[in-house]
This record gives C-alpha cells, structure tokens and sequence, in this order.
C-alpha cells in the first residue's frame, strides 16, 4: 500500500490523471494510510450496484482520485473475478491516465493473481528479509506465467543502515 501510494501520487504529482484503487479486499489499507474514510468503496459498487461517482474519492491530492475498498469481503476471490469488477475497470480506464491498484500480497492469497490479467503491467513489491527467497522466485516465476508485462520488482523495508552498505560497494546477494 505504501509503494501504490506513492506511485500514485507521483504520477498525479506529474500532471497525469490517476487513480488509486484499493483491491486488498481482505486487509484494506489505502484508506487508512492517506487518512481517508472508508466507509464506501468498490465493495459498494460491486455488491450494491452503487455509482462510482458517487464513491469515488476525487481530488484527494491534484489529479489523484482513490477508490477505497468500502470494507472488507468475505469472498474477494468472487469479487475480483466476477465481470462486474472487469467491466469496472475497462470503463475506469476511459476517465483515467494511470490506474495504480493495490492488490494483497501475492504469496498469501490468489486475489492478486485474478487482476493482473486485467492490468497492463505489475510492479512486484518484495519486503526485505520477509519474504523468503524460494517465495520471491516462486511469486516471480507465476507473474511470468500470467503473461502480463512485469514491470520491475521494488525491495522494500530496507533500513538505513543496510541501504547505506549498498552505496559502500557492499550488496547483499541475498536476492541475486
């Protein structure tokens, strides 16, 4: 949540129209991390039929929009798949520059592996010394098998302390 954040707000930072789109279904936190209310969201939409303009958050910073979950499902795999959240997105891409979507993690749950055929490219957040090796490869090799573009993968977590060895000629060669 925190990388989608940020990305978000530096391609809206950067005059391009964007929205932020919480799909973590099962542990929400966009809401929460940018101070927002989430009382209704995409669960909303989906389940209710209730407009997203009437849902959307807009110009929560300029040219950032966020669409919050609206809540936690107790069947996000049903939701992510079904054709009212396909049909959501195609129409949401018509109003927008970039569609930033937080997803859950992709070694806990199968949600994240339902929308990225529907996404034109994935960033894979790996969070240091959290995520074990054998997962990371295992994660990577089920992104490459989706057929949809990988854009890169972001170390996150790192402290300072262990960042600052990257800039003496140390690397840790634990994610060769």
């Amino acid at each position: 949540s925190f990388v989608c954040s940020n990305l978000a707000l530096t391609f809206a930072n950067h005059g391009e129209k964007t929205l932020l789109l919480d799909c973590d279904l099962r542990l929400p936190n966009v809401a929460r991390s940018l101070n927002l209310e989430d009382e209704s969201g995409l669960l909303d939409h989906i389940n209710d039929g209730r407009d997203l303009d009437g849902i959307i958050q807009k110009e929560v910073y300029p040219n950032l929009d966020v669409l919050t979950s609206g809540g936690k499902s107790k069947n996000p795999t049903q939701v992510l798949n079904g054709r009212i959240f396909d049909n959501m997105l195609s129409g949401l891409r018509n109003h927008y520059d970039k569609i930033v979507i937080d997803s859950p993690p992709l070694a806990a749950v199968s949600d994240a592996l339902n929308i990225v055929p529907l996404a034109d490219g994935v960033l894979y957040v790996i969070k240091f010394n959290t995520v074990k090796r054998k997962t990371a490869v295992v994660n990577a090799r089920r992104l490459g098998e989706s057929k949809t573009p990988v854009f890169g993968a972001i170390l996150n977590g790192i402290s300072s302390s262990v960042s600052s060895y990257y800039y003496s000629s140390y690397s840790d060669k634990a994610y060769s």
